[in-house]
């Protein structure tokens, strides 16, 4: 049987820096979604009542902000007057929307505010002294000069969740350096992996910082959140974009050299060992990717036989290496009669690890994409139905799930921002503008 709740105090105002959660509200949130899980209704969404101000730009924190609005928070996103974020520049376009700038953007709210001047930045701040969760990728030092660090924000609103998204991060020897996405890949070893063993490394196809580092940057903030609820008490979190980077290359690269002394080095298309790789059938590529002994056995099995899988010569890490070139010729053979889709099919029907290899236009028309929902419709003002990326995060039982909300005109809510939030009414609004603040 579960206890009550305790009785319910006044919830403090949002500007209340001192006093952490009682353990009241936590409780009957925790009642209040439970009772709607039981009941099979939506719950609220995950933030909803967070609000986020977000001073980011571009791609990567604007990814992370675009989650944080997905899972309820309030966004209000900062842009610079006429111009806005850069993305609204990039092509290509749908009538005049970007449709980067739109795929990242939906949901949130856009507010003008020119930093350059001091009572933009004093606005920044007021706004900043009533929200939740602040959020930033500028170059490290940029946000101080302005007089909106950490520091300046945890004077006014000590709970408040600082977050950072930067190319090397707040300190160490590359901090200062200028970051965009192929700079940061670079230095972090990724592009050194990319490529023939025998010609320059190759640059990846996609920004992987940009996109990869979004979702560690959200993950520190929800944790934070957490915290930030038990404690009444913020932080400040300094996510680079290179330490993502070096996180996938020196998960791999730290075991091979510690444990073997092996430097990853570029091997283009190949594997040291044998039954790991992309191989063509007749009609498309496929990656087989025998990652035990077993499968490797019944691999050899499927090309050569009994006698050739029970050959002890063949057998292990070893004889994968040994005869890496004759058992891949032998599995060419193998597929050279077959389609992508047939042999998948055998391979997983045997419980070898294999996937057909996926161009971007089959993944567009894709079924299985379809059934997980992972192209979606925004009904954006000005060009209509617009496809977007769905969510990985979209399968939660207990969650909402909005994706129809459209990415704002640039300055779209600054009288409900500043009217709701700062009291500013019409007459003042129309003295910001006209004075170039917002």
């Amino acid at each position: 049987m579960r206890r009550p709740c305790p009785p319910s105090p006044a919830a403090p105002p949002r500007s209340s820096a001192t006093s952490s959660p009682p353990a009241a509200w936590a409780c009957r949130a925790a009642s209040n979604r439970r009772r709607s899980h039981e009941r099979g209704g939506p719950m609220a969404k995950i933030l909803e009542g967070v609000r986020v101000l977000d001073f980011s730009r571009v791609a990567a924190a604007p990814l992370c902000t675009l989650l944080l609005a997905d899972f309820g928070a309030e966004v209000i996103k900062v842009e610079a007057p006429g111009v806005g974020d850069d993305s609204r520049t990039l092509p290509p376009l749908l009538g005049k929307w970007p449709y980067h700038f739109t795929q990242w953007n939906r949901g949130k709210k856009s507010v003008t505010l020119d930093l350059r001047k001091p009572e933009a930045r004093k606005i920044a701040l007021d706004i900043a002294k009533k929200s939740d969760v602040i959020v930033e990728n500028f170059k490290p030092g940029m946000m101080k000069a302005w007089g909106l660090s950490y520091d300046d924000v945890k004077a006014v609103n000590p709970r408040a969740v600082y977050a950072s998204l930067s190319g090397f991060g707040q300190t160490g020897p590359y901090s200062p350096m200028m970051a965009y996405d192929f700079a940061v890949v670079a230095m972090g070893g990724l592009t050194g992996m990319n490529g023939e063993p025998d010609k320059p490394p190759m640059p990846l196809p996609f920004s992987v910082a940009d996109f990869h580092s979004p979702l560690y940057l959200t993950i520190a903030i929800l944790a934070a959140i957490m915290q930030q609820r038990q404690t009444g008490q913020g932080q400040w979190i300094d996510i680079s974009m290179h330490d993502t980077v070096w996180y996938l290359v020196g998960s791999f690269a730290i075991p091979k050299y510690f444990a073997e002394n092996v430097v990853i080095e570029r091997t283009g298309g190949e594997n040291e060992m044998a039954g790991r790789g992309v191989f063509k059938a007749k009609d498309d590529y496929i990656y087989i990717g025998c990652v035990s002994n077993r499968q490797w056995q019944t691999m050899l099995k499927l090309v050569g036989g009994d006698e050739l899988a029970n050959d002890p010569d063949w057998a292990g890490r070893k004889g994968r290496r040994k005869h890496r070139q004759d058992a891949d010729a032998l599995i060419d053979v193998w597929l050279s009669d077959k389609t992508a889709e047939e042999a998948m099919q055998i391979l997983l029907k045997n419980r070898v690890a294999s996937g057909i290899v996926k161009s971007v236009d089959q993944l567009l028309h894709d079924t299985h994409i379809a059934a997980r929902g992972m192209i979606k419709e925004v009904d954006q003002p000005g060009v209509g139905k617009l496809k977007v990326i769905g969510s990985p995060f979209q399968h939660m039982s207990g969650m909402q799930y909005d994706f129809n909300k459209p990415a704002p005109e640039l300055g779209q809510h600054n009288r409900d921002v500043y009217a709701s939030i700062l009291g500013f009414d019409d007459a003042k609004l129309a003295q910001l503008r006209e004075q170039g603040v917002i």
